[in-house]
């Protein structure tokens, strides 16, 4: 079992919600932030793909093994 460092995790935890409140999905555009989430889940290693009819309406799909 690992042990996680709570005080590592809340930081990071509120730097990522930082970055997302400061993007801009007005006008139906939540694409930016998509794109931001499917970098962060990919930089840990986590497959993500994005989904969408309509491109500025975007969905992001990603999935743990478990």
């Amino acid at each position: 079992m690992c042990a996680i460092d709570l005080t590592k995790q809340n930081a990071e935890t509120l730097r990522h919600y930082r970055e997302l409140v400061q993007i801009d999905t007005s006008a139906n555009n939540e694409s930016r932030a998509v794109d931001y989430l499917k970098k962060t889940l990919e930089a840990e290693g986590i497959p993500a793909k994005i989904l969408a009819s309509d491109p500025a309406r975007p969905n992001l799909v990603a999935r743990l093994k478990g």
